[in-house]
């Protein structure tokens, strides 16, 4: 199942029917839960200057990363790492984040929160306290309780300037309301550049009997990875 990926994260990423999920998909031409390229009608027309501004979201599509992606600390680790990730979703619940609205932050493209999202650290803090010490080194939670799902890697401003005239007609017009946040997704990261994928959804707020009995449950449509 999580044969062919050097590293492994965990990140909320948009469930594929859901308009920010399209929006994403929409833009950075990568659908993480399906594993595949797909049109992307939003940067359609852009010249060389846009490539490498956008070439980080190609191999993400739409994310935000909860614990960066690292190597297991030992081979049998990722069916530690499953156990860890249901116990950590069943700690917290889902929630409803605030309006995602575009902005450039720290050079990059991003839909970002206009506040902290408490429930957002929360998460992260439940996450990196679970999985311990199955990946290599002390995880990492880069977005504490700031929400923002990047569009574009650092640029200079001109560029980013460019993105935003393009970006924000269709996020005015998807008109998207803050997103709710139902579970998390265990990433596989396969190196050499080649983009990631969603492997199994985490549903929050499931019970901790399940969790403790060791049972991992796929959410949201996700299927099995064999290569």
């Amino acid at each position: 199942m999580y044969f062919g990926y050097d590293r492994f994260g965990v990140a909320w990423i948009p469930h594929p029917d859901e308009p920010l999920a399209r929006l994403g998909r929409d833009w950075s031409g990568w659908c993480a839960d399906e594993g595949r390229r797909v049109p992307h009608p939003l940067v359609d027309g852009l010249g060389r200057w846009a490539a490498a501004a956008l070439r980080p979201v190609e191999l993400t599509g739409l994310a935000l990363e909860i614990v960066s992606p690292r190597p297991l600390a030992n081979p049998g680790a990722i069916w530690q790492l499953d156990t860890a990730l249901l116990r950590a979703a069943a700690l917290r619940a889902g929630f409803e984040a605030p309006p995602l609205v575009p902005a450039i932050r720290d050079g990059r493209v991003v839909l970002a929160a206009e506040r902290p999202v408490p429930a957002l650290a929360a998460i992260g803090r439940a996450v990196t306290e679970q999985i311990g010490g199955f990946l290599a080194g002390p995880p990492a939670f880069p977005c504490g309780a700031g929400m923002r799902l990047a569009l574009s890697g650092p640029t200079d401003r001109v560029t980013a300037a460019r993105l935003m005239r393009r970006l924000v007609p269709s996020v005015e017009a998807l008109e998207v309301v803050g997103p709710e946040i139902r579970d998390i997704a265990l990433i596989g990261d396969p190196g050499l550049g080649r983009p990631v994928r969603v492997l199994a959804r985490f549903g929050l707020g499931r019970a901790m009997a399940s969790a403790q009995g060791g049972a991992l449950e796929l959410v949201g449509g996700c299927s099995p990875i064999t290569a």
